[in-house]
């Protein structure tokens, strides 16, 4: 059995203590993905991430190009309009989920409505923290029957 002192044990925590405190913040700082902790906004102030806060626009374009409102979204996405933009915010998630969550949707609308048409997602981004992030970012995809 191994003996340990009160005063290493002390030390030991004080030492596991700092490392968490210097780690945590680093690991952050350079958005290392498996260590990205998602808490709210207002838990603790120096590890919260901020909301991303975006408008975004479903619509598919005719044979001419103009945007049309999607008929019936609301069978697809409940709450959801077509052709006006929402605004949305996010706590949890990064720009590449929401890009990745509305390509989904579009790629399923797509699947399911009128192939003449070409579907799309247009998101402008009102406050992102990702630098390299363009504010404009549109995704469509042309109307595909899948069988």
């Amino acid at each position: 059995m191994i003996k340990i002192s009160k005063h290493q044990l002390i030390l030991v925590l004080i030492v596991a203590w700092l490392l968490i405190q210097t780690a945590v913040p680093f690991f952050r700082k350079f958005n290392l993905a498996p260590f990205q902790y998602r808490y709210a906004t207002f838990s603790w102030a120096m590890y919260s991430k901020p909301a991303l806060h975006y408008e975004v626009s479903l619509f598919r374009k005719n044979k001419h190009g103009q945007k049309e409102p999607i008929p019936n979204i609301e069978r697809f996405v409940y709450g959801y309009q077509s052709l006006q933009s929402m605004p949305q915010r996010e706590y949890y998630q990064t720009a590449a989920e929401i890009k990745d969550r509305f390509i989904r949707l579009v790629n399923y609308i797509t699947a399911q409505e009128d192939p003449k048409f070409q579907y799309g997602v247009s998101i402008r981004w009102i406050k992102s923290f990702d630098l390299n992030e363009p504010l404009d970012w549109e995704y469509s995809v042309d109307g595909i029957k899948f069988q």
